[in-house]
């Protein structure tokens, strides 16, 4: 039985990508822009295969549950003569027995990472019968990653799709490493295949003024952050003086304190301070990028836990009695939410038709609650995207719950979604009018992917940005990687893949799917 995929129209971007992946089978790193259909891609990559090799599998895998029930939906609406029993969707949630005995008759099987690598380890799934590997949010794999050690037993063909292949150089080196590949499809949003369909992101940048009150709390962090260090520099002379330190290099102390405190335990009272050097570091950066409450929120947090040695000193510190002192019964509240909402109300008014679909990110949980919380007060329709978690007081959503939401907001149900970075990667929220950053992100990959959020022909990308804090550092840090990024996509990575090759004349997909045919035949 051929398979085709009836209910589609390849764009000639995504025939162009087809072609290089199936003339040349070297494995190969696909990088193109968020929402341009990698999925459909991946569509007609597995149903050509099968066309070839009909009794062996595809296997695709992405990071999360939600992602995999989406792509396995998308293959499912796309090839249209394939029994949606034939494509598998597998995660932790399938207990290990049902899914040993379901892989067999599958075709086509979508995937967690770490549910695929067990299945693999224990025997319930052969390796040897995929002829086909697609992974989704390639840039993923580096480090111990489930994706590395999936890809080292694979034998087939392995594309690894992504909107951005890594924050930087050395990591979109170890990701080519880890997945053996030979070369490099890059598809950039000024290509003349893809300006019908990319969106035209107008970037904006709102630049705010910290109120003193948040400039005296910070000042009294500071100075409990030089005690820390002077005692930690009292005893450990390696510790070097930094005119800059934030959370990275708060904890980059702490793991050499654990280091020396293994080869000398007197060292081990120093842990206590650089324990709470990291707390210091997680309090200044809520002052600078969230708010007061969620400072008093966290610090109600900590009382509350059972806490250890080094928590019960930090909450004794006078310092961080005056700060709660100063925060009163109702701290004051980031400027930031201000303009925010000034923002929401505009792209709001004149929505009759239900068309506008805004989505705002924050690194931290509790502000995600707490703009839902204020902005449902403002009389502004919104909901939260967060994962699950094991935590007693924030259990999160669960995957049923998370796509009920997608379907909410897509619907126009929801039209503010608020969500932290499990709504960056890879899921299809939708086409967004206007994407909020509430606050800067450390890395490419994870601002590539909110800007992504946006899909609307024309949309808006706002940066609320705090002056002079570690908000601005990064967010001026990311434009600088981003830049580096690009260049090393378009300019050496290609050498350093021994690719130097020209695009060339590709036949349409109809053509391979023909030939693939008349093989068979």
């Amino acid at each position: 039985m051929k398979l085709v995929l009836p209910n589609t129209e390849p764009r000639i971007y995504q025939q162009v990508i087809f072609s290089e992946c199936v003339t040349n089978p070297k494995n190969t790193l696909v990088v193109l822009p968020t929402g341009l259909g990698k999925t459909i891609i991946m569509a007609y990559l597995s149903a050509y295969s099968l066309n070839k090799v009909p009794d062996r599998q595809v296997l695709i895998l992405t990071p999360t549950r939600p992602l995999v029930h989406q792509i396995k939906q998308m293959f499912s609406d796309s090839i249209g003569n394939l029994s949606t029993d034939l494509i598998l969707e597998v995660s932790g949630e399938i207990p290990p027995a049902k899914r040993g005995q379901e892989y067999p008759n599958a075709k086509i099987i979508v995937g967690t990472p770490q549910t695929i690598e067990n299945d693999l380890l224990y025997g319930r799934l052969e390796i040897r019968n995929v002829q086909l590997l697609c992974i989704d949010e390639v840039h993923r794999a580096t480090g111990d990653y489930a994706y590395v050690s999936i890809a080292k037993e694979a034998k087939c063909q392995i594309i690894g799709f992504t909107a951005t292949p890594g924050n930087n150089p050395e990591k979109i080196l170890e990701v080519c490493e880890n997945l053996r590949i030979g070369k490099i499809s890059v598809t950039n949003p000024a290509d003349f295949d893809v300006q019908d369909f990319i969106s035209v992101h107008t970037p904006e940048v709102i630049w705010i003024d910290l109120p003193d009150q948040y400039r005296s709390l910070l000042t009294k962090l500071q100075e409990l952050q030089d005690e820390l260090l002077a005692t930690l520099k009292e005893r450990l002379s390696s510790i070097k003086k930094s005119k800059y330190l934030g959370k990275r290099e708060a904890l980059a102390i702490h793991q050499q304190i654990v280091f020396q405190t293994k080869q000398d335990s007197s060292y081990g009272d120093l842990l206590i301070s650089s324990s709470n050097l990291i707390r210091v570091q997680h309090l200044k950066e809520l002052v600078e990028s969230q708010g007061l409450p969620q400072v008093a929120n966290t610090i109600k947090k900590w009382r509350q836990k059972k806490s250890s040695k080094a928590l019960r000193l930090f909450l004794e510190d006078p310092i961080i009695h005056e700060l709660e002192t100063s925060l009163g019964d109702k701290p004051l509240i980031h400027p930031k939410l201000g303009f925010m909402i000034s923002d929401l109300r505009a792209e709001l008014r004149d929505d009759s038709k239900n068309e506008s679909r805004i989505i705002i990110f924050s690194n931290f949980r509790d502000t995600v609650h707490f703009l839902h919380e204020e902005l449902t007060n403002s009389q502004i329709n919104t909901g939260v995207f967060i994962g699950h978690s094991s935590s007693k007081t924030d259990k999160g959503l669960s995957q049923k719950d998370q796509l009920k939401v997608i379907d909410q907001f897509k619907k126009g149900e929801i039209k503010v979604l608020i969500s932290t970075s499990v709504g960056e990667e890879g899921l299809d929220v939708g086409n967004c009018d206007l994407v909020i950053f509430y606050d800067s992100v450390p890395s490419v990959v994870r601002a590539i992917q909110r800007r992504g959020r946006g899909r609307k022909r024309k949309s808006r990308v706002v940066h609320l940005v705090t002056k002079g804090t570690r908000d601005e550092g990064m967010y001026w840090a990311i434009k600088q990687k981003d830049k580096r990024m690009k260049q090393f996509l378009k300019e050496e990575l290609p050498e350093l893949l021994n690719n130097t090759q020209k695009k060339q004349q590709h036949t349409t997909l109809d053509g391979f799917f023909r030939k693939s045919s008349k093989k068979k035949s």
